[in-house]
C-alpha cells in the first residue's frame, strides 16, 4: 500500500508538471500579443484549427482529472487513517482549509478561463482580450487567478521535485525564480494593454 501511495504521488507530480509545461506553452503563444493584432490572431487561428489543440485539450482534461482525483483521495485517506489527530501543517503552517480553498479557486479559474476563451472566434481574439482585460471585474478575476496559480505552483513544484527525488533547498530558490519569470510573462499582457 505504501508503494501505491508513493507511485500515485509521483504520478500526481507528473500530471502537475504536464500542466506547468502547458502554462509555458500557453505563455509562448500569448507573447504573440506583443507582436500585434495580426500576428496574435494568426497564431491562435492556426493553433485552434490544428490537431495539437484537440490533443492538448484531451491530455489537459485527463491529467487535471487525475491530479484532482489523487489529491482528494490522498487527503481522504490521510483523514481516515489518522483521524482527528492529523495535525501536519500544509504547507509550512498554512491551514489546510486555506490551501484547499486556494486549490478550489484555481480549479474554478481554470474552468472559467477555458469556457471564456473558447466562446470567442479566433479572428477576434486580440480585441476580445483587450476588451476583457480593461474591465475592472475581469482584472480582479485574473489577479486572483494568477495569485492562486502562483501559490499552487510554488507548493506543487517544490513537492514535485521532492517526489521525483530532488530534495535540496536550492530547488526552492529555482522554483521561485521560475515562477517569477513565468508569472511576469503573464502579467506583461495586461500591463501592455493598460499602458498602451
Amino acid at each position: 500500500m505504501i508503494v501505491n501511495k508513493i507511485t500515485y504521488k509521483k504520478l500526481m507530480a507528473l500530471a502537475g508538471l504536464f500542466w506547468f509545461a502547458y502554462l509555458i506553452f500557453h505563455l509562448s503563444g500569448l507573447f504573440y500579443f506583443h507582436l500585434g493584432e495580426e500576428a496574435f490572431n494568426l497564431y491562435y487561428s492556426w493553433l485552434n484549427n490544428s490537431p495539437i489543440d484537440t490533443i492538448l485539450r484531451i491530455l489537459l482534461l485527463l491529467s487535471l482529472g487525475f491530479h484532482v482525483y489523487i489529491a482528494v483521495t490522498r487527503q481522504l485517506s490521510n483523514n481516515s487513517s489518522i483521524g482527528t489527530k492529523y495535525k501536519k501543517p500544509y504547507p509550512k503552517a498554512v491551514p489546510r482549509s486555506v490551501a484547499w480553498s486556494g486549490a478550489l479557486m484555481l480549479l474554478f479559474f481554470i474552468i472559467f478561463h477555458y469556457f471564456q476563451m473558447h466562446e470567442v472566434e479566433s479572428v477576434t481574439l486580440y480585441k476580445f482580450l483587450v476588451d476583457t482585460l480593461t474591465k475592472p471585474e475581469m482584472i480582479i478575476i485574473y489577479i486572483l487567478g494568477l495569485t492562486t496559480i502562483t501559490a499552487h505552483l510554488h507548493h506543487g513544484l517544490t513537492n514535485a521535485f521532492q517526489s521525483l527525488g530532488l530534495c535540496h533547498k536550492q530547488y526552492n530558490l529555482i522554483v521561485s525564480l521560475i515562477l517569477f519569470v513565468v508569472m511576469g510573462g503573464y502579467i506583461s499582457i495586461p500591463l501592455s494593454i493598460w499602458y498602451a
